[in-house]
């Protein structure tokens, strides 16, 4: 899976529930994408994982086809290139 920003098979688990299961996607350069969702069913925490906000249970979120994982001392450096903007 190739893009600026993918996702191979992302769980998130809280208290052993999956709050998000099994995902995998991946953004293209210059492709607009847009989430949308009930309350509650995980748009943020999905948003979050982005730029190392919230870290997957399992699978893998890739920054230029890069875990941004693979260094947790380095996760500053993934916050620089992938910015957000809260609602609030």
């Amino acid at each position: 899976m190739s893009g600026i920003i993918s996702y191979d098979k992302v769980n998130i688990f809280y208290n052993e529930k999956p709050i998000i299961k099994d995902v995998s996607f991946s953004v293209q350069a210059g492709e607009i994408l847009g989430i949308a969702g009930e309350s509650g069913s995980g748009k943020s925490t999905l948003i979050q994982m982005f730029n190392g906000l919230i870290r997957p249970t399992s699978g893998q979120v890739l920054l230029n086809g890069e875990d941004i994982w693979a260094k947790p001392k380095e996760i500053r450096r993934v916050r620089f290139q992938v910015g957000m903007v809260f609602q609030y």
